[in-house]
């Protein structure tokens, strides 16, 4: 049979795939996602649900998103469905691999390539993660077996399938730009035709390859603050790699901010020092530029940690991101089993590219894209899944080095044996010593993130215990006790809740977060005067944050200072757009200023709006919510309504206020304050009988009876119901004593 040989690799490889996921469903951090993986599931949600143009340029190369998108578009969202897609296409990997390595070094060592990444636990792993590397990996492969085709076909189609499929690796990772070059030389440099054919095949391979390209640079560049590069995250990355804080394999920034920084704690920073503010592209330029600062500063510091970085890509170290790999691979039943990583395919892949550098052009020309790819990172920082696109590559490699040991054994060849075995070996001895003494097995950081994931699914005694485990295994991680203080709280616990978040922001010399955190615990128990004292030193180190803001605006209402709230919001917003819910606030303390119209205003915008969009930071992303949390949308637009309601009855337009009352307890039959508000409305306009309904409505539900026993009696007075009116005063009078109203009228009245 024909493709017997193609048909059991894939086979093998699907089985492989839907074993690994059936084991990885039962994993307890399935259903978690961290950091960049919520990231991209967020963005593709957004673009299921129809924004497929971002307002802003792209801080990471799209494609991943829009794949992700489309998934869930088809799905329904589901990222169980997501992750089970990816790992069978990830099952095409191995055949891959087979088919390329048959075409530069036969059968032999297409086997043994394909099985060493059939084995690959690395790359089973990351196949099933939402993360860009399962998508570019396929493509990249899939390029190279394009051009190994295109050298013996080289028709339009084929080089047109080529330029597509570099210039979609270019929006996937933009350093797969180093594999759209290669592939670019390799066409001109071609001695098989004529130097005008060669350029010929050039152009048409650029013209595909410039369509996926043009069209993100054209989005970014269309913006209203335009950047002029694919993604915006690229200077930002290059600080984080080149500080001289850096150590090569985190994404940490130096001082405070650490590795919870976000986004906006950087763009403050940068705004800060300049003294005005940026766009996204000035942002990333700005820390291009304080990198390369740096570097000049202390160039043999950064010429040893180019080193460390160069070391690393290709060492056995497990150089977690996301997730604690050493953890869960432990954890799963399938990878712990599988024998192949980074540990034989980095330095076997390394000592075949050595060995075969002058034997084959072909063989060179692939060698020579890895090793320009891998450095590439070392501009930035080094991590696991940045090395994923080499797995079948260094695979291959590693493939014919063992090949060749092979052959010249079976012919007694004892001097060449005795060299590559020499080769072999040293490599073998660098890669898996850790010259550096790493700690790779980072359980804090995984209690912690189950510890985040337990608080999200509502178990927080479960969280409690994950953070004290990781208390155990850092007592300095910063943000833990922040997160142990909301679970203390979301338990009940409010004075350990109020203590951690004090040690917290000890420990930090200073938490915006946690210093929030107590504004609200003090806002909740009354003390207007510690809520404002908490929320001014939150707000003084981290104003970009809009729960901070919120709850600073809160606080100054309630201390019945609304006119400070007000010109606070009117100051911030004069240089920033507001949030839906910092929109809403401003309507509101409009109202207690009586500002009725600049309130009208405001709601009515914001009916107009459907829906907030903006891009959520990476400490959103990763950490356990904030205490004052985003309104739902239910609850936003009866708010809406229900502050248009008492604006319109300000102005005495009460037809309008009535319709906008209703509508707010239409959403909320519930809604107390709602029922209380359109009988007053009713009421003015002589709507007795409704307005009593309305009031009945407010009584069964049970809140503010004062006030529903109040208007009831001016509704009774109204109907010269003298006595029920009294009734109805007395009973106001029992619910609160201290109701000077009522009080009077009832004096009145007798």
């Amino acid at each position: 049979m024909r493709f017997r040989t193609e048909l059991i690799l894939l086979a093998l490889a699907i089985l492989l795939a839907v074993i690994y996921f059936a084991d990885y469903q039962r994993h307890p951090l399935f259903s978690q996602l961290t950091v960049d993986e919520l990231y991209h599931h967020r963005t593709a949600g957004n673009i299921a649900e129809g924004a497929l143009i971002a307002e802003e340029p792209f801080f990471r190369a799209p494609l991943y998103s829009y794949w992700l998108g489309l998934l869930y578009a088809v799905f329904g969202g589901s990222t169980s469905v997501a992750r089970l897609i990816q790992l069978l296409l990830g099952a095409i990997l191995p055949l891959l691999t087979y088919l390329c390595a048959r075409r530069l070094a036969g059968r032999a060592v297409a086997l043994l390539a394909a099985m060493l990444t059939f084995t690959c636990s690395d790359l089973l792993y990351f196949q099933g993660e939402l993360l860009l590397e399962s998508l570019l990996t396929l493509i990249i492969m899939l390029g190279w077996m394009l051009w190994l085709k295109s050298e013996k076909e080289p028709t339009s189609l084929n080089l047109g399938l080529l330029g597509l499929l570099a210039g979609l690796a270019v929006i996937t990772r933009p350093n797969s730009l180093i594999f759209a070059l290669v592939w670019l030389f390799l066409l001109i440099g071609s001695t098989a035709s004529g130097s005008g054919v060669r350029w010929k095949r050039a152009v048409t391979y650029l013209l595909f390859l410039a369509l996926p390209v043009g069209v993100v640079l054209l989005h970014n560049l269309t913006r209203e603050e335009p950047a002029f590069t694919l993604a915006t995250q690229g200077g930002i990355n290059f600080y984080l790699g080149n500080n001289q804080e850096a150590d090569g394999i985190s994404a940490v920034m130096p001082g405070r901010a650490g590795y919870a920084w976000q986004y906006e704690d950087i763009r403050f920073a940068a705004e800060l020092e300049a003294g005005r503010r940026f766009s996204a592209g000035e942002i990333s330029s700005f820390y291009y530029h304080r990198g390369i600062d740096e570097i000049l500063a202390a160039p043999v510091d950064w010429f040893q940690l180019v080193l460390k970085k160069l070391y690393l890509f290709f060492s056995a170290a497990p150089l977690s991101n996301n997730r604690d790999l050493v953890a869960f691979q432990e954890d799963s039943v399938l990878l712990r089993y599988l024998p192949v990583g980074m540990w034989l395919l980095g330095p076997l892949g390394l000592a075949g590219i050595i060995v075969s550098f002058h034997r084959d052009r072909r063989l060179r020309a692939l060698g020579l894209g890895a090793l320009l790819y891998a450095a590439t990172f070392l501009f930035f920082f080094v991590n696991s899944r940045f090395r994923l696109p080499l797995v079948p590559i260094l695979a291959i490699f590693a493939a014919q080095f063992l090949f060749w040991c092979w052959q010249h054994l079976r012919e007694k060849q004892w001097r060449q044996v005795a060299r590559l075995g020499l080769v072999a070996l040293v490599l073998l001895v660098l890669a898996n010593a850790n010259l550096y003494r790493l700690n790779l097995d980072n359980r804090a950081q995984d209690h912690f993130s189950r510890g985040n994931f337990l608080m999200r699914q509502g178990d927080h005694s479960g969280a409690i215990s994950e953070y004290h485990l990781a208390l155990a295994e850092n007592y300095d991680l910063a943000q833990l006790r922040l997160n142990l203080g909301i679970a203390h709280l979301r338990s009940g616990q409010v004075d350990t809740a109020t203590q951690y978040f004090i040690r917290e922001d000890s420990l930090m010399q200073g938490s915006a977060e946690a210093l929030n955190n107590l504004s609200y615990l003090a806002r909740k128990r009354g003390d207007a005067a510690g809520a404002l004292e908490f929320s001014r030193q939150a707000f003084a180190l981290k104003p970009f944050l809009e729960n901070i803001r919120l709850n600073l605006w809160y606080a100054w209402r309630e201390a019945g200072q609304s006119d400070s709230a007000y010109a606070n919001i009117l100051a911030w917003q004069r240089d920033h757009t507001l949030s839906a819910q910092e929109l809403l606030l401003q309507a509101a303390t409009a109202l207690d200023l009586g500002k009725a119209g600049s309130a009208i205003a405001t709601l009515t915008a914001l009916l107009a709006k459907d829906k907030e969009e903006r891009q959520l930071s990476y400490a959103e992303l990763s950490q356990a919510p904030p205490l004052l949390g985003s309104l739902d949308t239910i609850e936003f637009r009866r708010l809406v309504h229900y502050d248009l309601g008492t604006a319109y009855g300000q102005t005495g337009q009460l037809a309008k206020a009535e319709e906008h009352l209703r509508r707010a307890v239409a959403i909320d039959s519930g809604f107390a304050e709602g029922w209380i508000n359109l009988a007053s409305a009713q009421l003015a306009q002589s709507k007795l009988f409704a307005a009593e309904t309305s009031l009945m409505r407010a009584k069964e539900i049970g809140d503010h009876l004062e006030t529903v026993h109040f208007n009831l009696a001016l509704i009774k007075l109204a109907q010269t119901d003298t006595l029920m009116a009294k009734q109805q005063l007395r009973l106001a009078l029992l619910v609160d004593s201290t109701l000077t109203p009522a009080r009077a009228l009832l004096l009145q009245l007798e």
